[in-house]
């Protein structure tokens, strides 16, 4: 952080989604484990937030963003991270990021993974898993 003179907006203002990229692996020292997945979450928040112009992104597939994607399209419980990120690209080509939030809300508050909450999920019309398994 020193390198900012404590401001860490100046890792982000005025530079290329790359080098923004670079600046959050040098800020946490190290590289997270899931490909990316950090600096696609602040990039994404800088951009929900308009800090940052919008550009293509990818979403941060989670286990319940994947749960999702896997049971609407698919029928089957889980894509893997690749599946995951492929299939938001086709969905939404502008920008994957955009699916996040509501994929991972409906993972986290109606999608579990034991026992689906299909009659109150917004998606129940058009999910696959919905309409075998009811």
């Amino acid at each position: 952080m020193e390198q900012y003179n404590g401001d860490v907006r100046k890792s982000w203002l005025n530079h290329s989604p790359n080098k923004i990229i670079s600046n959050i692996f040098t800020l946490f020292d190290k590289k997270p484990t899931d490909i990316a997945k950090l600096p696609r979450l602040v990039l994404g928040g800088l951009q929900d937030t308009q800090q940052i112009a919008e550009f293509q992104l990818d979403l941060a597939p989670d286990t319940h963003i994947r749960k999702v994607l896997g049971r609407v399209v698919y029928g089957i419980d889980k894509l893997s991270v690749k599946g995951a990120l492929e299939l938001s690209r086709k969905l939404y080509p502008k920008n994957p990021w955009r699916l996040d939030a509501e994929l991972y809300l409906t993972g986290k508050d109606r999608c579990f993974h034991k026992k689906p909450d299909c009659k109150f999920c917004p998606k129940f019309l058009i999910c696959t898993y919905g309409a075998l398994n009811q």
